[in-house]
């Protein structure tokens, strides 16, 4: 399980790299993190995606967040990252998406920042 402390630093560091406080920014777009279920278990999530007219499971426990709803629930709707396979500091925008209620959660943890690749 992530401690407290650690999440807030690494959210805390990844969120001023991406505001540009950090003296190395390098132009990125994204904050990937993971999510730990109130049991301190990672969540992982499951999705569908068509490729090449085929469909194919995505799964994976990286997400980027794309908006929140706008009735202020704690609802949010989260993409699925994949990590590059050549590359483990580089991940890949999935195009598939889950909508969570965050509340569901008991802790998050930021990564470094990114800039995903697009829709494999």
């Amino acid at each position: 399980m992530v401690s407290r402390r650690h999440s807030e630093i690494s959210c805390r560091t990844s969120i001023a790299a991406l505001r540009g406080d950090h003296q190395h920014l390098r132009g990125d777009t994204t904050i990937p993190f993971m999510l730990y279920c109130k049991d301190g278990q990672r969540f992982c999530a499951h999705g569908i995606k068509e490729k090449d007219g085929v469909y194919v499971c995505v799964k994976s426990s990286i997400f980027r967040a794309v908006k929140r709803s706008p009735d202020h629930s704690s609802c949010a709707v989260l993409e699925l990252l994949i990590i590059h396979e050549n590359h483990p500091s580089h991940y890949t925008a999935t195009g598939t998406f889950i909508k969570v209620d965050l509340s569901c959660f008991c802790s998050i943890r930021c990564l470094g920042t990114t800039t995903p690749r697009k829709t494999w």
